[in-house]
């Protein structure tokens, strides 16, 4: 069934998305040439098949959010907000609502704002989005960067990523308001808080039900999303809008056919991913790892930089965690399970965050009419090159603790 949905997607995918396809199949096909491993491919391509269930769970929470009674009321209670609190607001905002509908959180926010914006202030609010999106990333198992995370590093429990990406998103948080809003008071940020206090019950049933299934069943945080999320937002188009459920059935329908960039880049990088697992490093690439494995953090520093980096330019951060992550196991480094597993996730934040080739910043952009430069090039830089070295050493010294 993967093979024939990657088969329908490939021709109707973006022409970036199929030539980088194209080469990580090519890459792909030399590894395992070279290693005569080919039982890699089959179980990769199983770890792929769950996440290409994950796509259309996406949409059915747009759809049960969109349906909520509580937007309107938010909505309602937004003019009367200044500058400084409207960015708070915004954060805050993005990181909660776009920890269960990702990229909706724009569509939801946006139209709460003054139609008409000062072009500063647009900017502004347009970094406090993708900001406050960018530090969802790191906890909410709603995203694609969780989704792959655990695949890679497989047996990581969903609480202990919620948890750990928690106290990343704290931190993360905090250095945002010391550099960009410190002149909001407590009374402030009590005040925008309070225009969002609807959204936290359901949130905190969709991802507590995520964390209680998965410390139950022993499954990943990727397969306890495919299982309890439809089964929780079907539920509640049934009780408050069942005449949208057959809207829903559709819109699922339609949005998955629309996900075959998605599917072929994840479902690509997985077999790739695998592939290497099961092969030889080349000495180049060894050597540099081992090299680092005596000075734990400093990798941690250096693979999240390398897929930063390699995202800025056009390198999708799965395909650099795919050669990363898997060649960092072979070489047992003193890193310990869930560490790894969000050095993907934290990357892909930070990545999120600014990067031109990233949905969260090009959506963002267009909705709020902004030029994507200004948007790539803006305050956010500042942020990342803050924050990001701050993250990592709060991994560096969790993974002490860990190891």
């Amino acid at each position: 069934m993967l093979g024939i949905l990657m088969a329908m997607a490939f021709p109707m995918a973006s022409r970036h998305i199929q030539i980088l396809f194209g080469l990580i199949s090519l890459a792909t096909i030399a590894v395992i040439l070279r290693s005569g491993n080919t039982e890699t491919i089959i179980s990769s391509l199983a770890s792929a098949a769950v996440i290409a269930a994950f796509l259309p769970t996406l949409i059915v929470i747009r759809v049960a959010v969109e349906s909520s009674p509580t937007i309107p009321r938010i909505r309602e209670r937004i003019s009367d907000m200044d500058r400084s609190e409207r960015m708070a607001w915004m954060t805050s905002g993005a990181h909660l609502l776009g920890s269960i509908v990702t990229l909706g959180y724009v569509s939801v926010q946006r139209p709460m704002l003054p139609c008409e914006l000062e072009p500063d202030e647009a900017l502004r609010l347009a970094e406090c989005g993708t900001r406050g999106l960018g530090l969802a990333v790191v906890w909410s198992p709603f995203f694609v960067a969780t989704a792959v995370a655990s695949q890679l590093v497989p047996g990581v429990p969903a609480w202990q990523m919620i948890a750990i990406g928690l106290g990343l998103a704290a931190i993360g948080g905090l250095t945002a308001h010391l550099m960009f809003n410190r002149s909001l008071a407590v009374k402030g940020i009590v005040r925008a808080l309070k225009r969002l206090l609807p959204t936290v019950p359901p949130t905190l049933i969709l991802v507590g039900s995520v964390a209680v299934c998965s410390s139950i069943t022993g499954w990943s945080g990727l397969q306890s999303v495919v299982l309890m999320v439809p089964l929780l937002c079907i539920g509640f188009l049934l009780w408050r809008a069942p005449l949208r459920l057959g809207e829903a059935m559709g819109r699922i329908v339609e949005g998955s056919g629309k996900m075959g960039d998605e599917l072929l880049i994840m479902t690509g990088s997985m077999v790739f991913a695998g592939s290497i697992a099961g092969a030889q490093l080349p000495d180049e690439l060894r050597q540099i790892l081992l090299g680092l494995t005596e000075w734990p953090s400093l990798l941690i520093l250096a693979e999240v930089t390398t897929i930063v980096v390699l995202g800025a330019i056009g390198v999708h951060p799965m395909v650099t965690a795919s050669i990363l992550i898997p060649a960092t196991l072979l070489l047992e480094a003193p890193i310990a399970a869930p560490i790894l597993a969000h050095i993907v996730v934290l990357a892909w934040a930070l990545n999120s965050t600014t990067s031109a080739w990233t949905l969260p910043v090009v959506v963002t952009s267009n909705v709020f009419g902004l030029p994507l430069r200004s948007l790539v090039l803006g305050r956010n830089i500042f942020f990342i090159l803050i924050f990001g070295p701050i993250a990592c050493a709060a991994l560096g010294i969790l993974n002490r603790l860990l190891t």
